[in-house]
């Protein structure tokens, strides 16, 4: 008896301490919130407005609350007031027009990256470890909670408690000091399905254009691992990644920087039961991306692994950042994709207010932003005004950071491009 009452005195104590971790966090998520950054492609002016970067792996508190005070100062007008309490944000993505010219050259948006994934990473780490533990009390209920893995959580809530004040790499550091020399897994899902479109101006069979769209789709999906790499050098951190078509749900393509043969079978596995830290849907024809994402029913799946105190990292480069939105029709505004090859959606006006997935609240995305459509853009943006839509123009070198628990958007720009 005594035996008994000392098992059931464990999982009782493992239970409440569980409540309480949910209750932690559910009442600091909701004490964080905010309204969308003030840098964004403004209606009233033709102008950016910049205001302080907030980032919580090089800001002080003392910057980052002038930077909180000065933005929600600027949002208490009533133009600028949206309603996105309804609405699921990316718990963290990044969105912008070019990899090679936004992403990978700024110093902000590669550690906003880098403390993103560390996150991810420890936090679903954090929930594997309390699927074990709770299985360790099914299965054995006389031996009680295997004390080793609970052991590793109490480690594992410590670190990731420290994620707010401490560099990415400390975090990790003690991330992996509770994994006992084991590499921790890092799983990407590259989606290229937009570059794959079709063009009806091709001198090329359609067969050559799909070949050449994969050949060229996996270059840029391992140009990627590449730079995720780079943000874990000398780091125990496998790398994993697979290549999901959305038009058809194939997985292909799998790569691991070790030895790792856990990869999934289908899109849906890719999304749901392989838990990815990274989603990343490259650039290309963002309506063939939008009628993929539809037919297939892509698009609940997508969200779903991207919102969430479980999320992945969602990364959108052009027509990606596109569909992240709260609308798609910003692509019909350079006439840069090609419509007609979407059955029954073959003109821009079929496009107009379609929606997209609202990752950052009632704000859109208009990526490859220049001098030469300023004109159009203040045109266009006039007419989103009765939907109260948001329009944020990203330049090639511009990068728009999401922080969905603080309904936080920042773009960073060339002010702080690596050198």
């Amino acid at each position: 008896m005594k035996i008994l009452a000392s098992i059931w005195l464990v999982m009782m104590l493992f239970l409440s301490k569980s409540v309480a971790r949910g209750f932690h966090q559910t009442h600091q998520s909701v004490n964080n919130i905010l309204l969308p950054s003030s840098t964004a492609f403004g209606y009233s002016k033709l102008r950016y407005f910049k205001s302080a970067v907030t980032v919580a792996t090089s800001s002080s508190s003392e910057v980052e609350a002038t930077s909180r005070s000065s933005f929600v100062d600027e949002y208490n007008s009533s133009e600028n007031k949206v309603d996105n309490s309804s609405r699921a944000w990316a718990t963290r993505a990044l969105l912008f027009s070019s990899s090679s010219d936004g992403l990978e050259k700024s110093r902000r948006a590669t550690e906003f990256l880098k403390e993103s994934l560390v996150q991810t990473m420890a936090v679903k780490l954090q929930k594997q470890t309390e699927q074990s533990l709770r299985a360790s009390v099914i299965n054995s209920p006389c031996a009680g909670p295997d004390i080793e893995l609970l052991n590793q959580l109490e480690h594992l809530d410590e670190a990731i408690g420290s994620n707010t004040s401490s560099p990415s790499d400390c975090v990790l550091q003690n991330i992996l000091a509770t994994q006992e020399k084991k590499m921790l897994q890092l799983r990407i899902v590259y989606i290229p399905t937009a570059m794959y479109a079709l063009r009806a101006d091709s001198n090329n069979s359609a067969g050559k254009q799909r070949q050449r769209a994969r050949a060229d789709g996996k270059k840029r999906r391992n140009s990627l691992v590449s730079v995720v790499q780079s943000l874990f050098v000398n780091k125990d951190v496998e790398v994993l990644a697979v290549t999901l078509d959305l038009n058809d749900g194939s997985v292909k393509q799998p790569f691991s920087t070790g030895d790792s043969s856990n990869f999934p079978q289908n899109g849906a596995d890719a999304l749901q039961s392989w838990e990815p830290h990274l989603i990343y849907v490259e650039g290309g024809n963002t309506f063939w991306l939008q009628h993929c994402m539809d037919k297939g029913m892509w698009t609940s799946r997508i969200i779903s692994a991207c919102t969430g105190p479980n999320a992945a990292v969602y990364c959108g480069k052009s027509a990606g950042a596109i569909v992240a939105g709260s609308t798609v029709e910003t692509a019909t505004w350079k006439g840069w994709d090609d419509p007609s090859i979407v059955p029954g959606m073959e003109r821009y006006v079929d496009w107009a207010a379609f929606p997209g997935m609202n990752l950052l609240g009632n704000v859109c995305l208009f990526p490859h932003m220049s001098e030469e459509w300023e004109t159009t853009v203040a045109e266009k943006t006039k007419e989103l005004q009765q939907t109260n839509c948001k329009v944020y123009a990203l330049r090639e070198w511009d990068v728009c950071l999401v922080e969905g628990e603080k309904q936080l958007v920042t773009v960073v720009n060339d002010e702080d491009r690596c050198s």
